[in-house]
């Protein structure tokens, strides 16, 4: 039926630019197009029905992904998260943090962030360790973000196996810290390792990739490869606005290798005058305007230039 009006309108239109062309005051390349268009209906009626249904759709996405978005946004909790700060240097991170944490009104942990590729699962190629259909998973394509912690993260559930336990974390029965040669808390020479370290996964990449607890994976960070055992697998909540990593160390095993700081924080407007400082005293860290999803013309922030 709509389809029907569409054409009855459409064939109408054809109509009116016919007469309309034999106005001498229209341009000749107008008075041709038209004319073609009014001898050959039926090719004319089918274009513009054809680039009618594509405009009128192209308007449905973008009020439909406009309202979905008011709707997710509405939904966030307040003081979630509106900034994030990336690629903050080991010597940056004490004076950045001294910066930050008095002026916003909730800050993530600073995460360690360290680079590594998977290599190997249990002693296989990790294409030939996975099912057919992981084999181009982008994990096993690209270097991961990883990170160590102590403490199960914020946002983040056990839903299998166990978080590092004190020996692992090199506490001693009445939970302080140990020596720095007790658990995985001294470094790791990770070419000579004894056992496998342990490591937390985040559940759905170990659901993509088949794995389960107690599965063993290598990871290559640097030159250096180290070979791990997974002992626990977490839910996280990826709509929270805070760093989210897919595999976490316990410390002392990728303290040793060059890594940065991630965190976000939630910057009221009134104190929006904080991101010239920071682009001023830490020009080398990048700061991501989270409102650039949903607002045009905010972004990304790199040094004092936009990033596209």
């Amino acid at each position: 039926m709509l389809w029907m009006i569409s054409a009855l309108l459409l064939s109408s239109l054809l109509r009116v630019v016919h007469r309309l062309t034999g106005r001498s005051e229209w341009s000749q390349a107008l008075r041709l197009g038209g004319r073609q268009l009014a001898r050959r209906r039926q090719a004319g009626l089918g274009q513009l029905l054809a680039f009618s249904v594509t405009f009128f759709a192209m308007a449905m996405i973008v009020l439909v992904r406009g309202d979905l978005l008011s709707t997710w946004q509405d939904q966030l909790p307040e003081n979630t998260p509106n900034y994030f700060a990336i690629n903050i240097q080991p010597s940056e991170r004490d004076p950045f943090e001294a910066a930050v944490s008095p002026r916003v009104e909730t800050q993530s942990t600073l995460y360690p962030m360290v680079r590594g590729r998977v290599i190997a699962i249990n002693d296989q190629s990790p294409r030939d360790a996975v099912p057919p259909d992981a084999r181009g998973d982008n994990s096993l394509r690209r270097e991961l973000n990883l990170t160590w912690q102590s403490e199960v993260p914020e946002g983040n559930e056990v839903v299998a196996g166990e978080w590092f336990s004190p020996a692992q974390l090199g506490r001693d029965a009445n939970g302080e810290q140990g020596t720095e040669s007790e658990g995985w808390m001294s470094a790791v020479d990770a070419t000579q390792q004894a056992a496998p370290v342990p490591i937390s996964m985040e559940d759905g990449l170990a659901e993509r990739l088949g794995l389960s607890v107690g599965d063993e994976m290598t990871f290559s960070v640097g030159s250096d490869e180290i070979t791990t055992q997974i002992t626990s697998l977490r839910s996280l909540n990826w709509d929270s606005f805070q760093p989210n990593f897919f595999v976490i160390f316990p410390p002392g095993v990728l303290e040793q290798f060059g890594h940065s700081y991630i965190t976000a924080f939630h910057l009221p407007e009134a104190e929006q005058g904080l991101i010239r400082e920071l682009i001023t005293d830490f020009p080398g860290v990048s700061l991501l305007n989270v409102d650039a999803i949903f607002r045009p013309g905010a972004g990304c922030t790199r040094s004092g230039y936009p990033c596209g």
